[in-house]
């Protein structure tokens, strides 16, 4: 080392242990073979680092190196051009209507950046389109996202609606009966059929003295809640089908790439035909690849074999099947809107095939059905006041002859 340093050779990252490491440069290695001789020592390189090096190295390993090249240039290339288009908040307008329009403003895919410009975007949009209140075109490396805001519209409300009555939806007892608008035709705790009107929307007008003088028909309006019952009669065999899963089961992974769905292998060619099979599936991957405009995803399908055999059911599991159609029946009833105040029900054996799940469920049904006044109905009740006025003034007519 101090031989390095008299012959001005700059050595650093000096480390002593039980042997001396160091840094130095090409060059000046070149000038320590008379050193090395004088000393009769043996140096080994254990590291080449440094520009010249790797330029050796690339240019030894060529093929490396120009794929890397050729792959830095493809990406440069390939991500000054746009690949992907995509509309978000719209609702009236379809993503192929809106496309169609942008790409008659020069805008498609496959266009170079440089030339996208977003705020003539989306001043063209809200120019063509006078019913989008707010426009925003966003540049994401090589995908466009434009953002759509439509403006509410504004239904016009309907100053006159058709007459009609309200008419019952099924028998029943009525229970509560508010009017807004019409004439109530029955009375709370009155029985009602399926299709009596419940609110007549015929409303005479009368006079000071209370002789009717004009009928009008209106759409007549309000609630009317009708206590009804359902009776139960369903029946329950005592045999019945079940999946018996065999063990045999295979795993299957799809890959899709763009709209090519590639598989691997059939499973059903390990199968038995005669049997059934349950497919099951997971999606495993779902990932957009930039700046290309395709997707690549994975769905595992697992196939399990399975037949069909017919078992028995004890009393218990009739009771359990019988339960489970009574809260089906009462979760429809549920489902339509109506509030079940009552339910009872039980299972007997009708024979020995088949049990039968019998009883009744009361609940509360507060819709009601339209009935449209027709206008020969109109009609009808204006000719009789007509008749009923020339009867009147015959009589007038009498009297004074008389």
């Amino acid at each position: 080392m101090n031989m390095c340093r008299h012959h001005n050779i700059d050595l650093w990252q000096v480390e002593k242990e039980e042997r001396i490491c160091f840094c130095l440069y090409v060059k000046d290695f070149k000038q320590t073979k008379a050193l090395v001789k004088k000393t009769k020592i043996r140096p080994h390189i254990e590291k080449k680092a440094g520009i010249p090096f790797l330029w050796h190295w690339l240019i030894k390993n060529w093929t490396f190196s120009s794929g890397f090249l050729f792959f830095l240039i493809l990406l440069a290339v390939m991500s000054s051009f746009v690949w992907e288009i995509s509309f978000q908040g719209q609702s009236t307008y379809t993503k192929e209507t809106l496309l169609k329009a942008v790409n008659e403003m020069g805008v498609h895919r496959g266009m170079k950046r440089s030339r996208l410009f977003c705020d003539d975007i989306e001043k063209s949009i809200r120019e063509r389109y006078s019913d989008i209140s707010w426009v925003s075109a966003e540049e994401k490396g090589s995908h466009l996202v434009i953002s759509i805001k439509e403006a509410e519209k504004l239904v016009p409300r309907q100053s006159e609606q058709k007459p009609c009555h309200l008419v019952a939806p099924r028998d029943g007892i009525v229970r509560e009966i508010s009017v807004n608008r019409g004439l109530a035709a029955v009375k709370k705790g009155q029985k009602v059929k399926k299709g009596q009107i419940l609110i007549n929307g015929i409303v005479p007008i009368t006079d000071d003295s209370d002789q009717i003088i004009e009928k009008t028909p209106v759409a007549a309006k309000g609630t009317v809640k009708i206590y009804a019952e359902r009776n139960l009669s369903e029946a329950v065999p005592v045999k019945k089908k079940i999946k018996e899963y065999t063990g045999r089961k295979i795993r299957v992974y799809d890959w899709q790439l763009g709209d090519t769905s590639i598989s691997l292998k059939n499973p059903f060619k390990r199968f038995n035909n005669s049997y059934n099979y349950d497919i099951m599936s997971s999606k495993m991957l779902d990932k957009k690849l930039y700046p290309f405009s395709f997707c690549v995803s994975m769905e595992q399908y697992e196939c399990r074999e399975y037949e069909w055999k017919t078992v028995s059911m004890n009393e218990k599991q009739l009771q359990k099947a019988g339960a489970e159609c009574y809260n089906r029946i009462k979760r429809e009833i549920a489902s339509d809107g109506h509030k079940v105040l009552s339910h009872t029900a039980q299972m007997k054996k009708k024979n020995a095939s088949t049990w039968e799940l019998v009883g009744r469920i009361g609940y509360l049904c507060e819709d009601t059905k339209k009935k449209y006044i027709q206008e020969k109905e109109w009609q009808v009740e204006k000719k009789e006041e007509e008749e009923a006025d020339g009867e009147t003034g015959n009589n007038s007519g009498d009297s004074g002859r008389t």
